[in-house]
């Protein structure tokens, strides 16, 4: 049963992994073909890099659904019912995606991902930054660029 289970949560990251690969691909043909166009510096650059910065997150999202029970561990001790929570955080992920996406409350939810992505680098990982875990020291890091690029996008929105 074990080795289904493994050979299952293999194939789910093998096509996990195709579908960035083809997500990669059709941004950079997108890319190159709107570097053919005039005006491309003024029209695209921004949904460029709103399409960068939300499917990563929906990415994050649906792993928080597929590990969810390897991910319990780092919610804070203080919160009951740890699953719960990830799969909370999985599905914000996945929502704050689709708004930025399709521009809809995507300054409401740029500002709650900002938030949230602000607690994970206080909450879970700013106690392994300051003892030097490197693990720990790019999961902070990351998370407060992020939150960063997440407060940038929602400066530049309107309502």
């Amino acid at each position: 049963m074990d080795f289904e289970r493994q050979v299952s949560e293999s194939v789910k990251a093998t096509n996990l992994r195709l579908y960035l690969f083809q997500v990669i691909v059709v941004l950079v043909s997108y890319i190159i073909r709107s570097l053919l166009t005039p005006n491309f510096y003024i029209m695209n650059f921004g949904f460029i890099g709103k399409i960068i910065f939300a499917i990563p997150m929906a990415l994050f999202g649906f792993f928080h659904f597929m590990g969810a029970k390897s991910m319990t561990g780092m919610v804070p001790s203080i919160l009951p019912v740890p699953i719960a929570w990830v799969y909370l955080t999985g599905l914000a992920l996945i929502l704050a995606s689709v708004a930025i996406i399709i521009n809809k409350k995507a300054k409401l939810a740029t500002t709650l991902l900002s938030t949230m992505l602000l607690l994970f680098a206080v909450l879970i990982h700013l106690d392994g930054f300051m003892n030097g875990d490197p693990t720990s020291s790019s999961m902070f890091l990351k998370d407060i660029a992020l939150a960063g690029g997440a407060l940038f996008i929602s400066s530049h929105l309107k309502h």
